[in-house]
């Protein structure tokens, strides 16, 4: 289970997170939303060890992520902004990830090539901006992770695209039992496969089921209309 209890952040006179808490049991998809600058890519960061909080405590299955590599090798991320090596394809980046993580699934990975159809002797850099992000999809899904961490999940996907990756995160969620935090602005988006809401409000925190929110005050305000 990943929790963040009680984590606050500041920098220089600005407070990021103030007291936000969190908890993702195991099987569970959470949306993470809220307008830019309210704290969602600070929480990222504390959830994958990147920072460390100035108080309060964020661990996975009771023990902390922060400067924990054994723990950060469970947890999968994929960032809205996508890098790889300039001549690398996918079979490159296979073979990359093969040799860092001990659980990558080879049976999956072949069977993603199903999925997104994407091309395997193509250099990446190469690909539209979508197919990157499903590229990245396809790499991490395969270490296994116990949480995966999608930042802007279907940016830049087409709606075909889109709606295959709502599939991909349900099997992995339902057949996997693999807990998903998806971060966005896109709210809409976030209610299509998120079971929970986080909205984050510049200090201010609604946390509940979708249904909950949806009946908030919060929900009727962001994303009630058309949902």
């Amino acid at each position: 289970m990943l929790e963040m209890k009680n984590v606050t952040k500041t920098f220089g006179n600005f407070k990021a997170l103030d007291d936000l808490t969190l908890t993702v049991p195991s099987g569970r998809v959470y949306g993470l939303v809220g307008p830019n600058g309210a704290g969602k890519s600070t929480a990222i960061r504390h959830l994958t060890g990147v920072y460390r909080p100035d108080s309060g405590s964020v661990t996975m299955d009771e023990q902390p992520i922060y400067e924990n590599p054994a723990v950060k090798a469970t947890i999968g991320y994929i960032p809205d902004e996508i890098f790889y090596y300039p001549s690398a394809t996918l079979e490159d980046m296979r073979k990359f990830y093969r040799g860092i993580y001990p659980t990558f699934d080879d049976a999956l990975f072949d069977k993603l090539y199903d999925v997104f159809q994407l091309p395997k002797r193509t250099p990446i850099r190469r690909f539209s901006k979508g197919m990157q992000k499903q590229a990245a999809f396809h790499l991490t899904v395969c270490t296994r992770p116990k949480t995966l961490i999608l930042d802007e999940p279907v940016t830049g996907l087409d709606p075909a695209a889109a709606q295959e990756l709502y599939r991909t995160l349900e099997y992995l969620n339902k057949q996997e039992g693999i807990a998903i935090v998806a971060v966005t602005h896109d709210i809409r988006s976030a209610l299509r496969y998120a079971d929970h809401i986080l909205h984050a409000g510049h200090g201010t925190y609604f946390f509940g089921t979708a249904a909950e929110y949806l009946a908030s005050p919060w929900g009727k305000r962001f994303g009630g209309d058309g949902v």
